[in-house]
């Protein structure tokens, strides 16, 4: 059987012994690697409905990664969410929640990351989310994951008040009258998170394509995902999405 597909250039097969392993083609057939060396060597897999890639001078060919770590599913749904990542003040990440929450259907939350203390010069507070969104429960992720930042209507939900512990590993940022403030840091996360409706079986398939698609193109063709990070029974979710998709 002939190869599907010869790529030729500069191409590293990571089977080196002292080195990246260069090679100068490789054949595929049916989505695997058959052969690989020299181009006249691999021309040997060759037939008259192969293809021929060149790669340009300034292009090289690299096994796909996988990733270690990924919270697939999460990223997923977070793609679809309320984007801090580019605001440089907290007025700018206001602005944005004040028009999500303008856009977002009575009772809804509104869900989103990316803010980060140290670029907005300071920890936001509860009472700023209900200056621009009054009465709406609000939960954003840090751009680490590891902080909440909660609304008030959030918080009462999850019944987090004056006088409430701290869970095992976690803190409940409070101002100076032991009021918390809306900042829940790594464990604590979890009183208002587990409160967050989780994304249905149909949302995850309709996301996960994307972010999919978009892992391919930077090299990533497979992910080991941990688990999502808010409570999920079963993890039954993502992994009926998984299957469903696959």
């Amino acid at each position: 059987m002939s190869a599907d597909t010869i790529v030729l250039g500069r191409i590293i097969s990571l089977s080196g012994e002292r080195d990246l392993g260069e090679v100068a083609a490789i054949a595929i057939r049916a989505g695997r690697v058959v052969a690989s060396g020299s181009r006249s060597d691999v021309e040997l897999a060759a037939g008259p409905g192969t293809r021929r890639i060149e790669l340009g001078p300034d292009e090289i060919a690299l096994p796909g990664m996988t990733d270690s770590h990924l919270h697939l599913a999460d990223a997923a749904i977070a793609r679809g969410e309320l984007q801090l990542a580019d605001t440089l003040s907290l007025a700018d990440g206001l602005e944005l929640v004040r028009q999500a929450h303008t856009a977002a259907a009575p009772g809804s939350w509104v869900t989103g990351n990316g803010w980060a203390q140290d670029r907005w010069g300071g920890w936001p507070t509860s009472a700023d989310l209900e200056r621009v969104a009054p009465g709406r429960r609000i939960a954003l992720w840090a751009h680490d994951h590891h902080a909440l930042w909660a609304s008030q209507a959030a918080l009462d939900l999850a019944g987090v008040g004056p006088g409430s512990a701290d869970p095992p590993g976690g803190k409940i940022r409070c101002d100076e009258h032991g009021i918390p403030s809306g900042i829940l840091h790594e464990t604590a996360t979890s009183l208002v998170n587990a409160r967050v409706p989780f994304p249905t079986v149909a949302e995850l398939e309709a996301a996960l394509p994307a972010i999919a698609r978009d892992l391919v193109a930077l090299g990533v063709v497979a992910v080991h995902d941990p688990g999502p990070l808010r409570a999920s029974p079963g993890l039954g979710g993502p992994l009926t999405a998984y299957g469903n998709l696959a």
